[in-house]
């Protein structure tokens, strides 16, 4: 039997060390403070987003690595995954402040304070949310592209967290597909964010879709804001991931809708 490179022993420890200790929730990878600043968040927004834990959906309301990620890493980051870890433990714990990281408060500790825990959890924030906030999510278990295969109302904001990475191997069918079914139901000037474990993301500009009977790359239909994506990249709180992405559907290409 093959040993386990540093990374991957670095990686089961960490796990181990986590979800052996107090910890009974399952706490997003992605800081959600963040993510309404790229999304620009508005009430008229429909949005589709993708979520394990839940915890971001509600966070909105108040305005184990896949093999194919773990490729992305060691494509994207010097010196591979345990390069990888210890450049994001650096960051949390050189360069971020942990007095409001409810992320790693969890992580460490096993529990929030009442002065550093999601802003769902706040007595204020709570009760909008059982005053009929919470009202308007509506849960579905599907693939993206099965859902939204059923959507009749154009969608403003799509929240794909870091599952591009999972699809990234060549020639994946269903990455085309839910790219295609992204376009579909994009409304215009629809808006994307996405994580990843490497530095680049560069495969989703290489995904062929259809457009008003022509194939185009999905790179000639997206507006990258890459500038407020790396500062907002800097400012992550979980540390989880090697870049985020946040790209805007042209105008011209959505003229059909």
């Amino acid at each position: 039997m093959a040993r386990k490179g540093i990374g991957s022993q670095l990686s089961s420890w960490i796990f181990d060390r986590i979800h052996r200790s107090t910890i009974v929730f399952n706490d997003a990878r992605e800081d959600p403070v963040l993510d309404r600043v790229a999304l620009d968040l508005r009430a008229e927004d429909r949005m589709m987003v993708i979520t394990s834990a839940g915890c971001n959906v509600l966070d909105y309301l108040l305005c184990g690595v896949p093999p194919a990620q773990r490729r992305q890493i060691e494509r994207g980051f010097p010196g591979g995954v345990s390069a990888f870890i210890q450049s994001r433990l650096d960051n949390v714990f050189t360069k971020i402040s942990l007095v409001d990281n409810y992320h790693w408060r969890i992580y460490m500790f096993g529990r929030y304070t009442p002065e550093c825990c999601p802003e769902y959890l706040k007595p204020d924030n709570f009760e909008r949310l059982k005053a009929g906030a919470v009202d308007r999510v509506a849960i579905h278990t599907d693939s993206v592209s099965r859902f939204l295969a059923r959507v009749k109302t154009p969608i403003s904001k799509f929240v794909l967290l870091d599952h591009l990475d999972w699809l990234a191997d060549k020639d994946n069918p269903e990455l085309i597909r839910e790219w295609q079914a992204i376009v579909d139901c994009a409304a215009p000037n629809a808006r994307v964010i996405w994580r990843s474990g490497g530095l680049e993301s560069d495969f989703v500009n290489r995904v062929r879709v259809e457009v008003g009977g022509s194939q185009v790359e999905m790179g000639h239909l997206l507006d990258y804001r890459s500038d407020l994506a790396r500062a907002l990249h800097e400012r992550d709180r979980v540390q989880t991931y090697g870049s985020f992405h946040i790209a805007e559907f042209r105008r011209d290409s959505m003229m059909r809708h």
